[in-house]
């Protein structure tokens, strides 16, 4: 059995803690959100790569072989097709990376806010901070920095 919580007792975060484990849990869906699409960007990039070698070797045949024929409606079909393919998947590749942009600015968001709460902070109670941090594990100063760490390391990595 449960046991009942009141108003004001343990698991009714507001403020400040209520706002970093927000932010916390958000952070984390954003990054499965990232790796998700990171996958799908990387499948579709590989089958864009696979389309245009298909599409030079069809183009540029190096082997007719004997009594084989290739009639020119068929060559122009299949290149239209091709043509088509590879559209597709360009459009696709284009809505992963707008999708991944969204996330990015969907942080970059997150870090201007995890600075804004340690600077009401440190307005509120000093540089040196809260006297008994909100949380048992990491102080405000520590979640800022993590964000801070992470969004530097991305823009290392553009």
């Amino acid at each position: 059995m449960s046991e009942p919580t009141t108003p004001g007792k343990k698991g009714n975060l507001t403020g400040s803690a209520r706002k970093l484990k927000d932010n916390a849990a958000d952070w984390h869906n954003l990054i499965l959100k990232w790796e998700r699409l990171n996958e799908e960007g990387s499948t579709t990039a590989t089958k864009i790569v696979n389309l245009g070698l298909s599409k030079k070797s069809d183009t540029e045949p190096d082997v007719v072989m004997e009594g084989s024929s290739l009639a020119a409606g068929d060559f122009s079909d299949n290149l239209k097709r091709s043509n088509q393919e590879l559209e597709e998947e360009c459009v696709k590749l284009r809505e992963v990376v707008d999708k991944m942009a969204n996330i990015l600015s969907k942080m970059e968001k997150m870090v201007h806010a995890e600075s804004g709460i340690c600077e009401l902070e440190a307005f509120q109670y000093g540089e040196k901070g809260r006297a008994a941090p909100l949380f048992h594990t990491w102080s405000t100063q520590q979640f800022d920095s993590i964000y801070q760490i992470s969004h530097i390391a991305h823009d290392c990595t553009e």
